[in-house]
């Protein structure tokens, strides 16, 4: 999480951030200087989200609560374990029939191309991402984005508004609501509120990307 002078981009790219390596590489606790320098500068945006992220990585202080939630990352996001796994993927929630590589798979990698970056599969790190429509890939390219505006250049409403009013949008509460059914942890209960809610308020601020950049 970047320590640079705080402002809109900079503190919805660092949520993006946090959501991205907490899909990819499961659950991690921020350091206190980093921790809270965004929890300030997420209240300043919405007191709501900036409520839930504090009661989000306050759970995982607890080294019970972060055993539970890497538990149920190997469980329900990472390894298709069945009757738990919630497929982390776009393509499963919004195509029909559901599966991977479907034409949201091929949306998100037309988007991805366009500005300039290749899709490289399987990666001795993650190996386990089988798709570019991964939620853990998909917030990374949204945390670049915002943190691109934050370096100053413009950020296009023809990429933020496809990226997330439109695309996250569509599949990401429906992802949220079977994912909160299906664990049973704190953590990941705790962090689905958030993803959601997070998500919501980036697709309003794109509807005014403007005033923003």
């Amino acid at each position: 999480m970047a320590a640079s002078p705080p402002c809109v981009p900079w503190t919805l790219a660092c949520g993006f951030d946090y959501l991205a390596r907490s899909w990819l590489t499961g659950p991690f606790l921020i350091d206190d200087s980093a921790r809270t320098t965004w929890i300030a500068e997420l209240a300043k945006l919405d007191a709501d989200l900036a409520r839930r992220a504090s009661a989000l990585l306050r759970i995982i202080e607890q080294p019970t609560e972060l055993d539970a939630a890497n538990s149920e990352f190997q469980a329900c996001v990472k390894i298709p374990v069945p009757g738990r796994y919630v497929p982390p993927y776009a393509s499963v929630h919004i195509d029909e029939p559901s599966s991977l590589w479907g034409p949201t798979t091929d949306r998100m990698m037309s988007l991805y191309a366009a500005h300039g970056l290749e899709w490289m599969g399987q990666t001795p790190r993650y190996p386990w991402v089988r798709a570019p429509d991964h939620l853990g890939v998909e917030c990374a390219f949204a945390g670049e984005m915002w943190a691109t505006a934050y370096e100053e250049q413009p950020v296009e409403k023809d990429t933020a508004r496809p990226l997330i009013a439109e695309h996250l949008l569509r599949w990401v509460p429906r992802y949220c609501a079977e994912l909160a059914e299906t664990t049973s942890c704190s953590y990941w209960e705790s962090m689905t509120g958030f993803l959601e809610a997070f998500v919501l308020t980036n697709a309003s601020i794109t509807q005014v990307l403007g005033s923003f950049i």
